[in-house]
């Protein structure tokens, strides 16, 4: 009989058969049935000034499409970066330009792209290493320097890459969402998630006197109006220095320092965090992203590599990493999944799709897959 893993790589050449047919793609247009089995993986490389994207297989985790470049002209020194699947935006932090930006995502003649040209401004006049953004479509950043965590919300980002609306005339405003001078716990903040309930994210002041990673409300007002007194935990107080931060629904991960890799629990205020991941000698991991779906990506910039590793079973020992792909001077990592969009705005739907001819290798597809797991 046939392996489970080799009845899915033939179905899937199938896939690619069928939906191959018909008509040529546009240079801008929906993507293909094949693409909700993808794994779009984006990597910031401060150090050559871009954006790099590896595909990678959905179900397998095994790479498709080795890395190529992305974004390779306007930006000084990306690092921090976020996706927004339901408006299917890039959102990128450079510190060195004081802005983050947002660039639209496509699927072209050459799979997913951007237009570079079309370079919009979330945030500006703040120095953000790392961002994040909830299922609303607010946008987080934190400013190590001036110990802020500010937010944009989804209203005044709605219009942002609208092509009736003037670029000049859009000028997102963030605010404070929380500030060192009115909190001591919020202490040169550095990675920073979101739940869509709850921020999280890591201090980088020595000492660790107020907590390495922490949890705030996404809306201090609600907070307080519920009479809420302490609006600030700390997760854990255990290293000087976090740098990325992402969570997953039972687990909240950050790095910091050589080959660390530390997870916690949320809400679990009086626990320990403790070290989760097996990592090489050489390791120096920063951004870390969950991809939905029960996997991690963590960017090691000692390594010139992203690793992945499963979002559960961390209570039972350290779990082993695996070398995903490598890509030069990784630094924040993001993951895109078409199938995410597919009730949110149709992304997935239009003339181009075409639904007919994948309907039956998808369907086959997901068949060996039930039959592998049964």
């Amino acid at each position: 009989m046939l392996s489970c893993k080799l009845l899915i790589c033939l179905l899937w050449q199938v896939a690619s058969l069928e939906t191959s047919q018909g008509k040529s793609r546009q240079p801008w247009e929906q993507p293909s049935a094949l693409h909700a089995f993808t794994e779009f993986i984006f990597v910031s490389q401060p150090g050559e000034h871009s954006v790099s994207v590896i595909e990678v297989n959905a179900l397998t985790r095994k790479v498709m499409r080795e890395s190529r470049p992305f974004i390779t002209t306007g930006l000084h020194e990306p690092t921090g970066l976020a996706v927004d699947h339901k408006r299917q935006r890039l959102y990128v932090a450079d510190p060195k330009s004081h802005k983050v930006f947002m660039y639209k995502l496509y699927f072209g003649v050459d799979g997913l792209a951007v237009r570079q040209d079309q370079q919009f401004v979330a945030a500006r006049d703040v120095t953000p290493r790392w961002i994040a953004v909830d299922e609303k479509g607010t946008l987080f950043c934190t400013d190590e320097g001036r110990s802020f965590i500010a937010e944009v919300s989804a209203k005044e980002l709605a219009d942002l890459g609208r092509e009736d609306v003037k670029y000049d005339q859009l000028r997102p405003t963030w605010h404070k969402l929380y500030s060192g001078d009115q909190d001591e716990a919020v202490d040169h903040p550095g990675g920073i998630a979101v739940d869509g309930t709850s921020i999280f994210w890591g201090n980088r002041k020595r000492g660790h006197p107020h907590g390495s990673l922490l949890q705030a409300g996404e809306d201090p007002e609600e907070k307080l109006a519920r009479g809420v007194p302490e609006m600030i935990q700390a997760l854990s107080s255990n290293m000087d220095k976090v740098y990325g931060v992402c969570n997953s629904p039972t687990m909240v991960f950050y790095t910091g320092g050589a080959r660390a890799v530390y997870g916690a629990k949320p809400g679990s205020f009086q626990a320990r965090a403790s070290e989760t991941v097996l990592l090489n000698d050489f390791a120096q991991p920063r951004g870390c992203v969950w991809d939905g779906d029960g996997t991690v990506y963590l960017a090691d910039k000692g390594a010139d590599a992203v690793w992945s590793f499963p979002s559960s079973m961390h209570n039972t020992g350290l779990v082993q990493a695996t070398k995903a792909f490598s890509v030069t001077d990784p630094y924040g990592v993001a993951v895109f999944r078409p199938s995410f969009s597919v009730d949110a705005v149709g992304f997935l739907r239009g003339a181009a799709f075409q639904a007919k001819l994948a309907v039956a290798p998808m369907a086959l597809m997901m068949l060996a897959v039930l039959g592998c797991n049964a």
